[in-house]
């Protein structure tokens, strides 16, 4: 096993044709962690994607540093207007998720940003066997899930950590991601983010970022912002086994699938009913429930690496 890893961080300039403008270019924030071998060489290794919640690479680099040590390859990410990614609300559209005919915002359109960007490594010499697996924890895992079910050829195996299911985490999460942007600009103009959540602060100190919003002004920042929150809270009832996804969609994956929970319901979010849910919409899906007070984190990626090895 490599001794050391080394991180590769940037930016790519993402370019996405297929969401109705060429000139749709994101911003995308990436670290790949590479396993590296005691005399300084690297490994040319199995390719994982790690996805994490609303801290973006923050929330994934532990799982990274853990599997790029075991010989993998890993790529995370900041997705669009999470961190340090463009916030892409000017080229954002709605697709259509032909299982349900109804329209779909996020998570469906990170993941498909994310597939992009798998399909654009080498354009910054980051090479490693392909399709990846994927690991996604929370809104990663409703990105990995999209990234299954839509772009089957992207994705070798899927592991869903810790997912949401139902109103309250729908709320929680449409406040977080997108409410509380919105609140702060109507009270204070675009400025106000700069003294708003974590998230929104920091991205202010990019000066592309800042230019990117400007442009889009304050008015449509708020009404984008204001579609999201609603088109999360209510897409989590009837029909929705999980936060904005179908069962229609969870149906559609084939890929070899793996539900873990490790939170322990605490936080009436992230429960094991929504593991539950995930493996009885996959086919084929199994699911690990842990307690939060005695889970080995080693026990979990030691779970997690079986399934990749046996894919």
């Amino acid at each position: 096993l490599p001794s050391v890893t080394s991180v590769m961080r940037g930016s790519h300039e993402l370019l996405r044709r297929d969401i109705g403008s060429e000139n749709a270019v994101l911003k995308i924030k990436y670290e790949v962690h590479k396993p590296v071998l005691a005399e300084n060489t690297h490994v040319q290794g199995r390719l994982v994607i790690t996805l994490g919640g609303k801290g973006g690479i923050l929330a994934s680099r532990g799982h990274a540093r853990e599997f790029a040590s075991r010989g993998y390859l890993v790529l995370t990410h900041d997705r669009r207007g999470n961190q340090g990614s463009s916030w892409g609300i000017r080229d954002s559209q709605r697709y259509r998720d032909d299982s349900s005919g109804s329209f779909l915002a996020e998570p469906l359109t990170h993941a498909l940003d994310t597939c992009a960007l798998v399909d654009s490594l080498e354009e910054f010499q980051v090479e490693g066997d392909k399709p990846p697996h994927w690991l996604g924890e929370s809104s990663g895992a409703r990105m990995s899930i999209y990234a299954a079910a839509l772009r089957p050829e992207c994705v070798r195996s899927l592991v869903c950590m810790n997912l949401t299911a139902g109103p309250k985490a729908a709320e929680v999460i449409a406040h977080a991601y997108h409410g509380e942007n919105a609140d702060d600009v109507r009270a204070g103009g675009l400025d106000a983010l700069r003294d708003g959540n974590q998230d929104s602060a920091a991205r202010m100190d990019d000066p592309e970022l800042v230019e990117e919003l400007e442009s889009v002004g304050a008015e449509k920042f708020i009404a984008w912002s204001d579609a999201e929150a609603t088109f999360v809270r209510t897409h989590a009832v009837d029909g929705y086994p999980l936060v904005a996804i179908r069962s229609g969609t969870l149906a559609r994956i084939r890929a070899p699938s793996l539900g873990i929970h490790t939170f322990g319901g605490f936080d009436g979010m992230h429960t094991a009913e929504a593991i539950r849910n995930f493996a009885s919409g996959v086919s084929g899906s199994e699911c690990e429930f842990y307690d939060p007070r005695t889970v080995n984190e080693d026990d979990v990626m030691d779970r997690i690496i079986r399934l990749f090895e046996s894919t």
